[in-house]
């Protein structure tokens, strides 16, 4: 039986490491975590092979094993507290590889046991194992302490993450402690001294509950999915042994015609039979593993597809309720509608009275707020103007009034036009990593779709004198979607506003609705009208505005241009161009080549993810390779060879900025392939920035 535990700690130790490195592998806490498992282990191990072999040497393998446990804990509960390694760290690692050499050294920890026995031995403590105890208790002790001022300082759901690595680990260390120094100090008793290394299950299974309940290092859909796998592989295995003894048992020849018929209707009742135990599988992973199982991209596409079709706002709202409620399993939904300048309620689906008092209240709050809002990790972020105590104050007084975790707040381009409120996840399971960036996807979808219903609503209800009225209804369902008609129908009906002379129009939202709509359609119809011409096919450069033109000044202009942007997304330039970098071109088409380039960087580059835009040129030869590289979302591979068409974009990219119109990178192509020697590329991976260059000909070589 002890033997069992043991091997069965090892392995449960090994397991969750590496989910949790699989998960989160860029994350330095998760790769410490799977260095303090992998240790966890060795230390398990050891004991293992100790009470089945009986060999000395693992017996003080055990004893060493146990010092790169206790540092790489300490290592581990730092960077999961966030604080960093005191200065006695490396005077204590040196004093454990002492330790670590001194338990193969002779007896020195301890002594030949003079008795084995299953599940532990007998023997007395060495010279230097005193020492031993004590470099382990102050280690076990640091780290216990370490974990508890963590508690004490963390917030919400971290502070419930460290808790329960807090009591798993005083759980471990009193065990330890007990047999491992207590007894055998005092009382000489080494009996129970082989259950300290199996007894880090019990703060692996703790720490594993906090992984599933409260998203600590977020494995839950790993693991669901490691469980599905499993049952359905389980299921197999089984149905082929129970088959294979069957025929065995009544046939006794596979090959005989009753048993070839009897494996044809056994092989459609297991078919029958598999999609309904993976359903059982899904259904009781959905309830127990604190996750729920979908599809993100099934669910984004059948969303997407069905928002811009619709621009009813009671449909719409009754939708998106509708979806996230049955993709995660959520008990309520909420939708909350702004109005446009007064941030007052305007429409609400799926909240009672007192949810739709409390959203009245805390919607004028979210106009600079475009975080989603957790009730179990609500707390003011680091060097954020946005979340004053105020605020904070605001948001749990309605999370309390209205019984609901989660505010999804609704962004379009300009406002924010409304919120989505989530209570509780059914069986009490919270949301996951991939939830909480299914819904950021989905609120960016739903902004834009509920602006257009918004603005299609204003037309509907100020124009119902107008005879055309089907007319530009219907009109309005075929253009909401399409980018570069969008701003022209909303100018058109905001003017037809104007002529109606009514009395109750508000003249300065109307004129702020063409101003803004005309500001789009400004953008798109230069971007549309330099798309055209620079991919006419006989499209060319004239050879006498082709110069040398100085890079520096160029570049600098541009950022100049764009620093109230860059200073939005907290972004800081950086050029590397010599004062004498020349290249050999049409300058005006340039300007617009690397207005492009840095415009692109700045916008898929995360609001918050301070950082830097980076431009250098390197000569190579005749020609100067100019690169514009970014920290932002990045390029999938497989997307990157359509980028530079014409209104190709990346499917991350959409999901980030939704109104994009795919023209920027055909431009840039186009122009710089009219140049001399021009060429135009991308090193880019999904989630590590985009790096885009331009090669052109060195204006020194002529």
């Amino acid at each position: 039986m002890i033997l069992l535990i043991t091997f069965i700690s090892a392995i449960a130790n090994l397991i969750l490491g590496f989910l949790v490195f699989r998960r989160n592998r860029s994350q330095t806490v998760a790769r410490l975590f799977l260095f303090f498992t992998i240790s966890a282990s060795v230390w398990i191990a050891t004991n293992f092979f100790w009470l089945l072999t009986h060999e000395l040497y693992f017996l003080h393998g055990t004893y060493s094993a146990g010092i790169l446990f206790g540092l790489t804990g300490l290592l581990w509960t730092h960077s999961l507290t966030k604080r960093s390694l005191p200065a006695y760290f490396l005077p204590l690692t040196l004093a454990g590889v002492a330790l670590s050499v001194l338990s193969f050294a002779g007896e020195m920890i301890v002594k030949k046991p003079a008795e084995i026995f299953t599940g532990g031995f007998q023997t007395s403590a060495g010279p230097a194992f005193v020492f031993y105890a004590l470099w382990m208790a102050l280690t076990l002790g640091i780290t216990l302490y370490t974990l508890f001022v963590g508690y004490r300082s963390e917030h919400s759901l971290q502070r419930i993450q460290i808790k329960y690595v807090f009591i798993g680990g005083v759980s471990f260390v009193f065990v330890v402690m007990l047999f491992d120094f207590i007894f055998p100090i005092f009382f000489n008793y080494f009996t129970l001294a082989s259950m300290d290394a199996p007894s880090s299950i019990l703060l692996i299974g703790i720490t594993a509950y906090a992984t599933l309940r409260y998203r600590l290092m977020d494995v839950n859909v790993i693991l669901r999915k490691s469980f599905i796998y499993c049952i359905i592989g389980l299921f197999s295995y089984a149905t082929f042994h129970a088959v294979a003894w069957t025929f065995l048992a009544i046939f006794a020849d596979l090959w005989t015609f009753p048993a070839l018929l009897s494996g044809f209707v056994i092989a459609i009742g297991f078919a029958i039979v598999l999609p309904r135990a993976e359903r059982v599988a899904i259904r009781f992973a959905n309830t127990y593993l604190y996750a729920n199982f979908y599809s993100a991209e099934e669910t984004f596409k059948k969303l997407s597809d069905t928002l811009s079709q619709v621009v009813d706002l009671e449909k719409l709202a009754e939708l998106i309720v509708t979806t996230i409620g049955r993709t995660l399993t959520v008990k309520t939904v909420g939708v909350a509608v702004s109005a446009p300048r007064s941030f007052e309620l305007l429409y609400s689906h799926g909240l009672d009275a007192k949810a739709k008092q409390a959203v009245s209240r805390l919607l004028p709050s979210f106009k600079k707020v475009s975080d989603i809002i957790f009730a179990d990790n609500l707390e003011r972020p680091a060097g954020s103007a946005e979340y004053t105590e105020r605020f904070v104050k605001m948001v749990q007084q309605f999370f309390n009034a209205s019984h609901t975790k989660v505010i999804i707040p609704l962004r379009s381009t300009y406002r924010i036009v409304g919120v989505i409120v989530l209570g509780a996840k059914r069986a009490g399971r919270g949301f996951t990593g991939d939830d909480t960036d299914l819904l950021d996807t989905l609120r960016k979808q739903a902004a834009i779709a509920i602006e257009n219903a918004l603005l299609y609503q204003t037309l509907k209800e100020s124009n119902e004198s107008l005879k055309n009225l089907l007319t530009i209804r219907e009109e309005f369902l075929d253009i909401a979607s399409h980018q570069l008609r969008t701003p022209i129908s909303i100018i058109r009906g905001a003017s037809k506003l104007f002529l109606t002379n009514d009395p109750l129009l508000d003249q300065n939202e109307t004129a702020e609705l063409i101003y803004d709509a005309s500001v789009r359609l400004n953008t798109l119809v230069d971007s549309m009208l330099l798309a055209s011409r620079v991919g006419a096919a006989d499209f060319s450069l004239d050879r006498a505005f082709i110069k040398p033109v100085p890079l520096l000044a160029m570049i600098r202009e541009i950022f100049d241009s764009l620093k109230f942007r860059m200073k939005e997304k907290r972004l800081a330039p950086r050029v590397e161009i010599s004062p004498q970098c020349v290249v050999n071109g049409y300058e005006r088409y340039l300007s617009v080549v690397f207005l492009n380039l840095i415009e692109n960087a700045i916008k898929y580059t995360p609001k918050g993810q301070s950082g830097e835009i980076c431009v250098f040129a390197r000569e190579k030869g005749a020609l100067v390779r100019i690169s514009v590289k970014d920290h932002g979302i990045g390029i999938p591979k497989n997307e990157q060879l359509k980028l530079f068409q014409k209104f190709a974009r990346a499917a991350n990219a959409m999901r980030m900025v939704p109104d994009g119109t795919g023209l920027g990178l055909f431009i840039v192509k186009k122009i710089i392939d009219a140049h001399p020697l021009g060429a135009c590329g991308l090193i880019s991976a999904e989630d590590h920035g985009a790096e885009f260059w331009v090669e052109l000909q060195s204006g020194s070589e002529l």
